[in-house]
């Protein structure tokens, strides 16, 4: 079987102690052969709680695809990295990576057919419809 196959989409969202901290992150992805899709401009974020005495970190995110022990073995490795104050890995919602990998959203595949219609709620007792809200609007303005 191809490895190529075999690899997933992850994202992985983290706050560093200073800006040169995401290299850390990028440095233990390229380790584990991982490829990143899309990497997300570093922001400085302050903090609710001190994490590891600090009041303010930065926060980033990657997209990126790797083997799934690859993904194992990085969240070893990040709370082993004295710069990482928190992590999350977690597999993004499948529109996202295609987003990021170039795809057009009229090239995806829909679940919702296209001659399916969006049929509204039945208004509630009192209530209008728009067509019937018009409809008065314009009595009143006669």
């Amino acid at each position: 079987m191809d490895k190529k196959a075999e690899k997933k989409d992850y994202e992985i969202s983290f706050v560093v102690k200073d800006q040169g901290g995401e290299n850390s992150v990028s440095d233990i992805l390229s380790q584990l052969e991982a490829s990143v899709i899309y990497k997300s401009p570093v922001s400085e974020v302050y903090l609710s709680y001190p994490i590891k005495k600090n009041k303010h970190g930065y926060f980033g995110y990657f997209h990126f695809s790797a083997f799934p022990e690859a993904a194992d073995k990085l969240g070893a490795a990040l709370n082993l990295s004295q710069s990482v104050l928190r992590f999350l890995i977690v597999t993004p919602p499948v529109g996202v990576v295609e987003k990021f990998h170039g795809q057009r959203p009229e090239n995806r595949v829909s679940s919702r057919s296209k001659s399916a219609e969006v049929v509204s709620a039945p208004p509630k007792s009192g209530m209008l419809t728009n067509e019937a809200l018009e409809e008065k609007l314009e009595e009143i303005l006669k």
